[in-house]
């Protein structure tokens, strides 16, 4: 049962009792969310379209598809996601399709979403602005429309030029 060896898989050669490394795996399901660690601090901004984790410090602007602000986090700068997670600190404007404010956490700025979720000891301090659209609003981050008027589909749907810009303008408003 156990003794016999299987045949070789199309594709595989074998050769003298060895056998060619398979082909690299194509990944079908989701990927594993990026992670910045409670160690880390990051200087500058972070885009990507994938998941994000964050337990360090972070300064500067974050863009992804979904943020989760761990409770030792803290960020300093604009965050744009589609679902954010805040367990820990943030000093800056959210925009948001979907907000949770958890127990613990500290936010200080104005929040763009459509849903927004506070838990019972959560503290805010800014305002809340209800938007049908808070990703992509053109009102909230007005370099958010492209040279040929068209609007990105979600968070990750912008190249560095543009979100540069956006962090900027936004960086901008925050000081005045």
């Amino acid at each position: 049962m156990f003794s016999q060896r299987k045949p070789a898989k199309s594709g595989a050669v074998k050769s003298e009792g060895t056998q060619a490394p398979p082909s690299r795996p194509v990944r079908t399901g989701p990927v594993a969310p990026s992670i910045i660690s409670a160690d880390v601090e990051l200087i500058g901004n972070l885009s990507t379209s994938g998941d994000v984790h964050i337990d360090g410090n972070v300064k500067g602007n974050l863009r992804a598809a979904n943020i989760v602000v761990g409770d030792s986090a803290t960020i300093s700068g604009d965050v744009i996601a589609d679902d954010l997670t805040v367990y820990g600190r943030i000093e800056g404007h959210l925009f948001a399709r979907r907000v949770k404010l958890c127990a613990k956490c500290h936010v200080e700025g104005d929040i763009h979403h459509e849903a927004l979720t506070v838990e019972h000891g959560a503290i805010f301090t800014g305002n809340c602005r209800h938007s049908t659209d808070p990703v992509n609003s053109g009102k909230a981050m007005p370099k958010l429309i492209g040279s040929n008027g068209a609007r990105p589909a979600a968070a990750g749907d912008m190249d560095d030029d543009e979100t540069t810009a956006i962090f900027e303008e936004l960086s901008a408003r925050r000081r005045s």
